[in-house]
């Protein structure tokens, strides 16, 4: 089967080619090397039933870690293609964004700044367009394009490629300025990306903190098997002349100590941690975002659309008469000229309105009664004047009924951008500023309104600068809270997490969304810093004020960078929102960079670690929490894996003491491997998390999984447990239990322990403020049981049926065997249980 491409273009692995790079790393996975090497000794000494159950069970471990690998890899399949770059098309006369996938030829694709285009296209409408293609040519200089309806007469067959190229856009470019219509040409393998293959924004493979951590802890196990095998296998074969013994000795030793599950364990965590979040509506990028989520402490979050619902409705408006509420009460303020002032909102607004403010313009004039609606202008728009850098304000000139030239010019923008043009008194000028300071306090975005009359005889202005305007009225529009954001930052409150709010709005406006939304409590009042503030700070008076700030208002993006390096140079984590191109910096240097999935353009999400789908807030604060709780369950289940392995080392050692006999074999190490896999793997990934996880500190970004007194702790679970062993052990040995009776109790003894490991740590308290609070566990965890089950019942067939005697080496249990190791299993279980409570005591009393 040959490779084929995703919806993204990119390259995807065929399903033989993914078996064969797993069977390669299978390969040299170092149990299952140990397991064949078992199997090739006991063919040698002619023990062919032994070599036969080694080299099956090396076939189910093969067979369980293949499975394991491709529902992994099947999970980082789904997330990529969630996560693919996705497009804006024209379907029935409606923009629709749909994934790569669903593009056909002949589609037409809607191109805006900052989008990344999805597949060759030409184009047939575009206004000041220009595409950086410098991913295909290596030009860094942006390409100006020109629509091929304007451009030239042929067709696109009959032209040059050097030709089309100025009116052709291209898979994979980026559209640095302006916007246009473009009917798509070519798709995947058949673009010119394509032609030179490409990489998408690809889920992080490398390694990470954790990995790091894992793989350090796996080294030292390892290094420590191989010395403590060879010198089992040499005092044996020395002392007993029996190398075939001493090599099956040595090789049961060290698959008791080689912490083969530490990469499993890790694979496993962070792709279903990625999968959780992804069903919550944030989609991982990268490892390391996800494991960095239990750390933050500090996040810097967009309040347009993120906080809010991205949907603004005209809420109040004023003249110099006064502030009047929107919905209007009742028919009386039509003759007050509020109907004007609304016509006049709707002549500045585009008629084909996107923005959210000409939204709501043009549905106010639609609320109006019929009588109300007295239109203003012909409905010819003569002129648009765009909005420009340094001047953020927009205008639409009509024609109007007066004379055959006569023309109005409608505008609407920021107060203090307009007010700048209009010729007012001081004392006018004075009142509407108060106004504007009323609006803003009460949490709406104030734009001004203004007007002129104009003459079509002549030219009209090349720019709004160049007209001198008449002040008509202030409009006041609110983007509503989204009913969860109040609680979510509640939860942060207790989190220990800081929330700064980073908005555009005005200050006043800034102000009052930090107080609805509960970023300070209800009796403090928010501090807000604007972004001409910040310019004037220095870094070290930057760092102080973002201490204090609950808002930074008037925002420009690229002043976002400034925040986050600052705010990094304090040494918190920081997790930071962003939409926009100009936002890339600041995704790329926080410690989480978190990309809008709905309104975000392409370059914020390859830039970011994450991607937030649904634009809300309350995601976030879903995926901090099963970022904790997925570090909580790893320390768990680490720390099961180094208990679990202490009892199994001391009884894979007991060879070296004389006159002991060798009661762990080969095929009992894998026995209790089939237990302990699934319990590290899926048990603790599937524990519900503390009722209080949302109310402990972050954690330090650097702090091990496992520290050195979780290391003890679990040292001394495990210690417990091969105490109960051993005891058993010289209990059996005192009423002459032969050798294969002696070996079936003590591996029920060791089955029970190890299940009783589980059980202990799931409650377990690990040194450390994070861990000091009670754990409440509410939901059932299903796979525990389930494990538990399973591995008893393997138990009983192995210790009752006759044929699995044979396999195991084992003799029927004696009534009085049979009590030792029930009352050995017991007190075992009793000695775990007081050490946690005597642990839990202790913590208490700190």
């Amino acid at each position: 089967m040959l490779p084929s491409r995703d919806s993204t273009g990119r390259w995807r692995k065929s399903a033989l080619m993914s078996l064969a790079q797993t069977v390669g790393e299978l390969l040299v996975e170092p149990l299952f090397l140990l397991l064949f090497a078992a199997g090739v000794v006991y063919l040698l000494i002619g023990e062919s039933t032994d070599a036969a159950v080694l080299l099956a069970s090396a076939a189910v471990a093969a067979g369980i870690y293949v499975v394991q690998c491709y529902r992994t890899d099947r999970v980082l399949d789904r997330l990529r293609e969630l996560s693919a770059p996705r497009a804006m098309v024209l379907r029935n006369g409606d923009p629709v964004r749909v994934a790569t996938a669903e593009l056909v030829s002949g589609d037409c694709m809607i191109l805006s700044e900052g989008d990344r285009v999805a597949a060759d296209a030409l184009l047939i409408e575009c206004d000041g367009l220009c595409v950086d293609e410098s991913l295909l040519t290596g030009e860094s200089a942006a390409v100006m394009k020109t629509p091929m309806s304007t451009a030239n007469s042929m067709s696109y067959a009959d032209m040059a490629p050097h030709e089309a190229r100025n009116h052709c856009v291209y898979a994979g470019t980026m559209v640095v300025a302006g916007h246009g219509l473009a009917t798509i040409t070519a798709l995947g393998r058949h673009t010119e990306f394509g032609r030179i293959s490409a990489a998408v924004a690809d889920i992080d493979s490398g390694d990470t903190p954790l990995r790091r951590d894992t793989a350090r802890l796996a080294t030292r196990f390892g290094a420590m098997a191989i010395v403590l095998c060879l010198v089992l296998m040499l005092i044996l074969g020395f002392q007993q002349r029996d190398w075939y013994a001493a090599v099956l000795a040595g090789l049961t030793l060290a698959m008791a100590i080689l912490p083969q599950e530490f990469p499993l364990v890790i694979t496993v965590f962070l792709a279903l941690a990625a999968w959780r979040i992804a069903q919550a509506g944030v989609l991982a990028r990268r490892n390391d975002a996800i494991e960095a989520l239990g750390a933050v402490n500090v996040l810097c979050v967009d309040k347009t659309g993120t906080l809010t619902e991205n949907r603004m409705q005209l809420t109040a408006m004023t003249d110099i008469q006064g502030t009047v509420l929107f919905p209007l009460p009742d028919q009386s303020a039509m003759r007050e000229g509020l109907a004007h002032i609304i016509a006049m909102g709707a002549a500045a607004s585009n008629p084909q309105a996107v923005d959210p403010m000409d939204r709501a313009c043009l549905q106010a004039l639609s609320l109006l009664p019929p009588e109300g609606r007295t239109p203003l202008h012909t409905g010819m728009l003569l002129k648009r004047y765009p909005m420009q850098s340094g001047f953020a304000a927009v205008g639409y000139v009509w024609k109007t009924w007066e004379s055959e030239n006569a023309c109005l010019l409608a505008v609407k923008g920021a107060p203090e951008t307009v007010l700048a043009k209009c010729d007012l008194p001081a004392t006018e000028r004075s009142q509407w500023l108060r106004r504007i300071d009323t609006l803003a306090n009460s949490g709406l975005r104030v734009l001004a309104l203004a007007s002129a009359r104009l003459s079509n005889n002549s030219k009209l202005p090349a720019h709004l600068r160049d007209v001198r305007l008449e002040m008509v009225a202030l409009l006041g529009f609110q983007d509503p809270l989204r009913r969860e954001v109040p609680y979510a930052l509640n939860e942060c409150r207790r989190a220990g997490i800081r929330v700064i709010m980073i908005t555009g709005d005005y200050p006043g406006t800034a102000r009052q969304i930090a107080r609805d939304a509960g970023l300070v409590e209800l009796t403090d009042s928010p501090v807000v810093m604007n972004g001409n503030e910040l310019e004037q700070l220095d870094e070290a008076e930057l760092q102080r004020m973002l201490g204090e700030v609950h808002a930074v208002a008037r925002v420009a993006p690229l002043q976002k960078l400034r925040i986050v390096n600052a705010l990094l140079s304090t040494h918190v984590v920081v997790g930071m929102t962003g939409d926009g191109v100009n936002d890339a910096p600041a995704l790329k240097a926080a410690t989480i960079g978190i990309a809008m999935g709905k309104r975000g353009s392409d370059v914020a999400r390859e830039a970011a670690g994450m991607v937030l789908v649904n634009d809300d807030f309350a995601s976030i604060v879903i995926a901090i929490r099963a970022g904790r709780r997925m570090f909580e369950n790893l320390r768990h289940a680490l720390q099961y894996v180094v208990a679990v392995h202490v009892p199994i080392i001391g009884l894979a050692a007991l060879p070296l003491i004389p006159g002991l006999p060798s009661i762990l074999m080969p095929v009992h190490v894998m026995f209790f491997e089939f237990v302990i896999d699934p319990a590290c793997s899926v048990v603790f990934e599937a524990e519900p998390a503390a009722h209080d996880l949302m109310e402990q500190a972050p954690r330090r970004l650097d702090e091990s999984v496992l520290s050195w007194p979780n290391m003890l702790h679990a040292v001394i679970d495990g210690s417990i447990a091969l105490a109960g062993v051993l005891a058993s052990l010289t209990l059996l040995r005192a009423i002459d239990t032969d050798d294969t009776e002696l070996r079936a109790a003590i591996f029920a003894v060791m089955v029970c322990t190890n299940l009783a490991l589980i059980f202990a740590q799931r409650g377990h308290y690990a040194l450390g403020r994070a861990n000091k609070k009670a754990h409440s566990r509410g939901p059932q965890n299903w796979a525990l049981w389930i494990v538990t089950t399973v591995a008893l019942t393997a138990m009983g067939v192995a210790l009752t049926l006759p044929s699995a005697r044979e396999i195991f080496h084992f003799a029927p249990l004696s009534t009085s065997a049979l009590a030792i190791s029930i009352a050995m299993i017991g007190l075992t279980i009793v000695m775990l249980i007081t050490k946690h409570r005597l642990f839990r005591r202790a913590v208490k009393a700190e």
